[in-house]
């Protein structure tokens, strides 16, 4: 399964406030998708991730692989909405 190119710098919408989860310094990263999975690129030497309802983020330069956040329930686990 090859690694495609992602366009922008958001890393997920917020489905329940319209927030999202992404990056500041949009030339300074890239993000690549796998599959189901999803890359972020940090090539400059750092890159600030931000989002409305918390503190920014400074992520160093390096490859990272994005998830969203789970909670489990004795049934399943389910992604936590925004």
């Amino acid at each position: 399964m090859g690694t495609q190119r992602r366009e922008g710098a958001t890393l997920a919408e917020g489905e329940l406030t319209g927030h999202s989860h992404r990056l500041q310094e949009a030339n300074a990263v890239q993000l690549w998708v796998q599959g189901h999975n999803l890359f972020l690129e940090v090539k400059e030497p750092s890159a600030t991730l931000v989002h409305e309802e918390h503190q920014a983020i400074e992520l160093p330069q390096g490859l990272y692989r994005v998830w969203r956040q789970r909670e489990y329930r004795p049934d399943a686990y389910i992604e936590v909405m925004d």
